[in-house]
């Protein structure tokens, strides 16, 4: 599994990866991967409750949508309805005063592609 490396260059710039093509001499992708062979991934089924934002650096959120399924294929809808309700559920599940969503992904089933720079397989699925 490949992580973002940690680099002294991120202290004055964000990593990126441009999806286009760049000027000459300016790079695609500034990311810098380590490469982990050694860890264990674990079901976490039944145990959503005990993982916290504050010690685990990730929640488990559960939150029911007013759009359907075939909601979810209409950017529109997304934009409209889906992207507040989540934006509400985050203030609240984070005791926010405000949270907002700059940027969302629409993800297509059965779309895959291999991307060079990451090397890996990119599978992307919406459940």
């Amino acid at each position: 599994m490949n992580f973002l490396r940690r680099d002294d260059l991120y202290e004055t710039e964000k990593p990126y990866l441009c999806l286009f093509e760049t000027p000459t001499g300016f790079p695609k992708t500034n990311i810098r991967l380590s490469k982990r062979k050694d860890l264990i991934i674990e079901d976490i089924r039944g145990r959503e409750s005990g993982l916290l934002l504050g010690s685990q650096g990730f929640a488990i959120m559960r939150m029911t949508s007013k759009l359907s399924c075939n909601d979810f294929s209409d950017n529109a809808k997304i934009k409209s309805q889906y992207l507040s309700e989540v934006a509400e559920h985050l203030r609240c599940f984070c005791k926010a005063s405000r949270v907002q969503i700059f940027e969302h992904v629409v993800s297509i089933n059965n779309f895959s592609y291999t991307s060079p720079l990451l090397e890996a397989d990119i599978h992307c699925y919406h459940f």
